[in-house]
């Protein structure tokens, strides 16, 4: 007959190895999680990047539209682009390219944002997993423990040991 002792010894070193295995599965699952998210976030960095482009050109367009129909008027009325005018046009035609430029600027900002929130996400993936295998270390060393401390208790570790 299997001392009382060996069993409680046998199921605290197993209960150790299926919680070690299962801390190291969290930490593999955690690092791939993290690692899918670090990918999403460099996707949506090159949307916000190509948005930011898309939205820069349609600011340009209106400015183009709106010189032309603002040319078109002042030659109407028979404004000639010189002088006073062609400074107001210069100022705008500016401030539309400070507009536009600004967008491009905005878009590179937030693309930098998700491209490093990106980055940390999968280096505290890595740590996650790092951990586990910690974990799972202390978790065997506790499990070994408790399994030294049953047999102690039992009254040694020979065959006949702790049967009273």
């Amino acid at each position: 007959m299997v001392p009382l002792v060996a069993v409680a010894a046998v199921l605290a070193v197993a209960g150790a190895a299926v919680a070690a295995a299962g801390a190291i599965e969290q930490g593999k699952a955690a690092e791939k999680l993290a690692d899918f998210e670090s990918d999403e976030a460099r996707k949506e960095a090159a949307r916000a990047r190509a948005q930011a482009a898309a939205d820069e050109q349609a600011s340009r367009a209106r400015a183009r539209r709106f010189f032309a129909s603002q040319q078109a008027a002042a030659a109407k009325s028979g404004l000639a682009p010189v002088g006073s005018p062609l400074e107001v046009f210069a100022e705008s035609a500016a401030e539309a390219e400070i507009d536009a430029l600004s967008i491009r600027a905005a878009g590179g900002v937030e693309s930098a944002r998700l491209l490093r929130q990106g980055a940390i996400r999968k280096f505290e993936g890595k740590q996650e997993k790092r951990a586990s295998f910690f974990k799972a270390g202390a978790t065997l060393l506790g499990g070994a423990s408790r399994a030294a401390g049953a047999i102690a208790a039992g009254g040694g570790g020979g065959a006949g040991g702790g049967a009273a």
